[in-house]
């Protein structure tokens, strides 16, 4: 939409043609053009005119005040109609911000246009001025991939955008209705922590907050199923494209102000979604509120492991509930990834390649050592936050399958395979723990076999038994941060106590 296309340049210099905005706004905004063209918006209003002198100068827009025909008036000018789309909501913004004053207020009113052009003035201060670094393309990329999973997959195009107020400067990311939700993105090798940037992200004083985590492998080739931000924008600006102009438009404006533009250096880098939590804000969850805070200090950020928060995540049915109140027959789509783009990432915290369930390399010969490698794998990810275990895969020299492997079992194929990993695992703990905390599966790769298993999060801990010449002992493993490791004995009790249930 263009408001100004329909109003005549003004006759002469100095003077402009204006069209009230809306008559029913109780205050006088003005659609208006100058003399040269240029798109301007004006607000008029009975106050003294120091209210409005030292409004805020914003880049790309000139800011004109005065007394005129008895009246105060604040003009903005746009220098460029390139900026129409970013002006025009620039525009609606000081409207909607004063429809609820009331119509005799009108300093009242002028204060809150000066307050709102100070948030825009921060908004506009570093738009185009340089490009995104890898980490902030990555935050962008994270809260498209939500915009696009959670809102333009569930609820009308103009809502979904409109949705996304993050760009506008608001705490959180999205706000839908009174559900707010913060995203946070990491590259999948960091998925430990959660950085909370300020006092208020996490102040649930506004609304019910959700908190999406999400992690991302990191290319600079194009594995399957990855796309570089600018492929991600231009898939969403062709989803929008039958939605109508004025969202894309809105669409486009939210981009600029975050400081994105289209530029070939936003194709070196590709990402591919690994992991996705939500998780509740509320009741204990590990946040700093206001209340804990000491008077004086204004700015704060801390960080909350991840670790500490899966007591508050919920199922996918759960947390569309909570993020769209009200919408039926929502959907979320899975971000598990593809095999072959799997195994191009690197070990985490919540992801370990081995290359065999029991053949060794350097002797030719099924060896125990490489089993119980593999049950203390599965331990430590099931003692911390769980993730996958891939089989046939070394990490430095690429798919090593799992020929090797079936050549040293009984029954030569994917069930002795199959049977054998099972038993290693209820030896090790229970039939039970291996029916409700492991998923497994064989995927073909490169002419080979993966074996990938899927291991839950155990609420309780599991220790593994190890015998030595004195007897058996338990050792409890964990991950840290990209291997498995012992938990010392003079560490156990500390480590007990403080991890999260």
């Amino acid at each position: 939409m263009n408001p100004w296309e329909d109003i005549p340049h003004a006759d002469g210099q100095n003077r402009y043609f204006t069209k009230l905005v809306n008559p029913d706004h109780p205050f006088d905004f003005y659609w208006g053009r100058d003399f040269q063209g240029q798109y301007l918006f004006r607000f008029m209003g009975e106050f003294p005119v120091e209210v409005v002198e030292g409004a805020p100068e914003m880049k790309g827009i000139t800011v004109i005040s005065g007394e005129e025909e008895g009246r105060v008036h604040l003009t903005l000018v746009l220098e460029s109609t390139e900026d129409a789309g970013i002006f025009y909501y620039l525009c609606n913004s000081l409207m909607d911000s004063t429809g609820t004053v009331s119509s005799k207020e009108d300093i009242v009113a002028a204060r809150v246009v000066l307050t709102q052009l100070a948030r825009w003035q921060t908004l506009l201060k570093n738009r185009g001025s340089k490009l995104l670094n890898l980490q902030q393309q990555m935050g962008l990329f994270g809260e498209l991939m939500v915009l696009e999973d959670i809102f333009l997959d569930n609820v009308p195009a103009r809502e979904a955008i409109s949705a996304w107020n993050g760009p506008l400067g608001d705490e959180q990311d999205f706000g839908y209705g009174n559900s707010l939700v913060e995203v946070k993105t990491a590259r999948s090798t960091k998925d430990s922590e959660l950085k909370i940037s300020s006092l208020s992200q996490l102040d649930t004083i506004s609304g019910d907050i959700s908190l999406v985590f999400q992690t991302m492998g990191v290319f600079e080739d194009q594995p399957p199923n990855s796309l570089s931000l600018n492929g991600l924008v231009e898939n969403l600006y062709n989803r929008l494209s039958d939605a109508g102009h004025e969202i894309s438009e809105q669409f486009g404006m939210r981009l600029a102000l975050v400081g994105y533009e289209p530029d070939p250096a936003y194709d070196k880098y590709f990402f591919a979604p690994v992991s996705r939590k939500i998780f509740a804000v509320e009741g204990e969850f590990p946040r700093i509120g206001s209340a804990d805070i000491k008077p004086g200090i204004s700015k704060l950020s801390y960080s909350i492991s991840v670790e500490s928060c899966l007591p508050f995540q919920l199922e996918e049915p759960a947390a569309l509930n909570r993020i769209l109140k009200g919408v039926e027959n929502t959907s979320l789509p899975s971000v598990e990834p593809e095999p072959s783009m799997l195994v191009k990432l690197d070990e985490s915290r919540t992801l370990e390649f081995k290359s065999s369930l029991r053949y060794c390399l350097r002797t030719g010969e099924p060896q125990k050592y490489i089993e119980d490698v593999i049950v203390k794998s599965v331990a430590a990810l099931t003692n911390t936050i769980g993730g996958k275990l891939v089989i046939g895969v070394n990490e430095e020299t690429g798919i090593f399958g799992l020929e090797d492997d079936y050549q040293t079992l009984k029954q030569k194929n994917r069930d002795g395979f199959e049977l054998h990993f099972s038993t290693l695992i209820i030896n090790a703990f229970d039939e039970a723990f291996m029916a409700n905390h492991i998923r497994t599966r064989f995927e073909p790769l490169e002419n080979k076999e993966i074996y990938i298993v899927d291991v839950k999060r155990s609420q309780s801990l599991r220790f593994v038994d190890h015998k030595t010449k004195s007897g058996t002992r338990k050792i409890l493993y964990s991950r840290f941060p990209n291997s498995s490791r012992e938990i010392p004995p003079d560490q156990l009790e500390e480590y007990i106590k403080t991890r999260p249930g």
